[in-house]
Parts: C-alpha cells; structure tokens; sequence
C-alpha cells in the first residue's frame, strides 16, 4: 500500500506513475523467487533479489514451512514414490538455506519503516510545495 502512495507521490503524473507501478511490480515478481528461482538465476541478476523484498518474504514464508526439524511430509497409500517428501530437499530445489528466518524477518521490518519514512517525505514535499 505504502509502496503505491510513493509511486504516486513522486510521479505526479497518472499514467506515470501506473507504468512505474506495473514495472516495479514485475521487478519484485521476476526476481522475488516466484517465476525464477533462486537455484535457477544466473550469478550476474541474483544481487538483485537482494534488493527485492518479495525475496525475503519468500524466503521467510518456505523457511517457517519446511525448516526447523520439520518431520517427513506424509505420502498418500497409492503413491509408491513421493518426490518432494523431504524438506531439506524442498529447501534444497528452492535454494533456501533454511536458517534465516530471524535475518529475513529484520530485512522486512527494515524495508517497511524505509518505505514508510520516504512515503512521509514525499507527502510532505508534495504539501508543502502546493
């Protein structure tokens, strides 16, 4: 929500602003670890997930599901091979580490007060310029 009202605030114009927005937004997506994976990314585009925080979400999202000692994923009765039964291996395709719950967790707060204080500055530059 945040993110829309600065998008907005510094591109006064609409139509700018909607392009910057859906642009923005399939940048978090690409390189949030939703359409490409992290296992999956080449050396030189993986820094920029660092600068994503749908990545640290995701990242924190898999990590409380499948870390911490969690047991063997139960497999139905008709089923003679269960691939993905493992969650270390599930953390393993999806290149998580799978013991940075806490880091992921101080990222987000740290982006959620940035975005929150440039958002302020921006509605304050805007009232105080008109």
């Amino acid at each position: 929500m945040f993110v829309g009202q600065m998008i907005m605030l510094y591109f006064l114009f609409l139509q700018t602003a909607t392009f910057c927005g859906a642009l923005y937004t399939a940048f978090l997506c690409l390189f949030g670890g939703f359409i490409i994976l992290f296992t999956h990314m080449p050396k030189y585009l993986y820094w920029m997930s660092y600068l994503n925080f749908y990545s640290f979400c995701y990242d924190g999202m898999i990590t409380s599901l499948y870390s911490y000692n969690r047991p063997k994923l139960e497999c139905p009765e008709e089923v003679t091979y269960c691939h993905l039964s493992s969650p270390e291996y599930i953390l393993k395709e999806m290149g998580i580490r799978g013991d940075s719950y806490w880091t992921d967790f101080g990222v987000l707060l740290v982006v959620f007060v940035c975005i929150r204080f440039v958002t302020y500055c921006a509605l304050k530059k805007v009232i105080i310029g008109n």
